[in-house]
């Protein structure tokens, strides 16, 4: 059917399918030599009759990535993390990747499924993770947050950059935890003593702060410099004015 048209200019491919449709039926009609019937004839007869019906959604083109788990338990794609069951961290994964969602996959068996997210970040299936940080899953952030406040700013600042150490901050939870209880045992002034010494040490874990409690470290004055400590210190940037500018 292309004979016909070697000769002629297109400038488009609706152009072309618009000149092959008519010689595309006259081909398929065209007599069989030595056979009953045509090419379209045949599949009236034998294919249409054996068609399926198309599928009820439409093909999702997808792409296939590998992938290293980390010791979070959670796979990276174009900068966001998906959880996969824990007990496959460290192991490869391969990633079947469409335009809505993200399929994990290892040694041929589909282990976890995310909608797919085009933002940094983090996605995180309660199943997926291990039996001790599912313990914490009522916890929030925000909630451990309030409970520091409660006790006082430093403690409050300790409890943000603990968590802020962890991706998951499911990880940190424990430890946030035990720091917080430790107020039931000292009290909320020493915990808060304790709190501030822990952040002029940068030593803010949680058996820091009860090495601090348990050898009454936190009684003792701290060094001159570290009275200048604020619960919430301003970072440094080389905009910012320091307070020599104005003398």
């Amino acid at each position: 059917i292309l004979a016909p048209l070697r000769d002629v200019t297109f400038f488009s491919i609706a152009e072309i399918n618009q000149a092959l449709a008519p010689l595309l039926k006259a081909y398929n009609d065209r007599p069989f030599q030595e056979l009953e019937g045509s090419r379209h004839s045949q599949y009236e007869t034998l294919d249409k009759p054996a068609l399926n019906p198309l599928p009820s959604t439409r093909y999702s083109f997808a792409q296939w990535k590998t992938a290293k788990a980390g010791i979070d338990y959670h796979v990276t794609f174009e900068k966001h993390h998906y959880s996969i069951p824990h007990q496959y961290l460290k192991k490869t994964i391969e990633l079947r990747v469409t335009q809505s969602t993200i399929e994990c996959f290892y040694n041929g068996q589909r282990i976890a499924i995310h909608p797919r997210a085009y933002k940094p970040g983090h996605t995180t299936t309660h199943e997926h993770m291990p039996s001790n940080h599912r313990a914490y899953a009522q916890w929030t952030p925000e909630r451990l947050k309030k409970w520091a406040l409660a006790t006082g700013p430093y403690t409050q600042t300790l409890i943000e950059e603990l968590i802020s150490l962890h991706k998951i901050p499911e990880q940190s939870f424990r430890s946030c935890l035990g720091i917080l209880r430790l107020g039931e045992r000292y009290g909320a002034q020493r915990l808060e003593d304790a709190a501030q010494r822990g952040l002029a040490l940068g030593a803010i874990r949680y058996r820091n702060i009860e090495s601090i409690l348990k050898n009454n470290l936190d009684k003792q004055p701290l060094p001159s410099s570290d009275h200048e400590i604020k619960a919430a210190p301003r970072p440094h940037h080389d905009n910012v004015r320091g307070s020599a500018y104005y003398h």
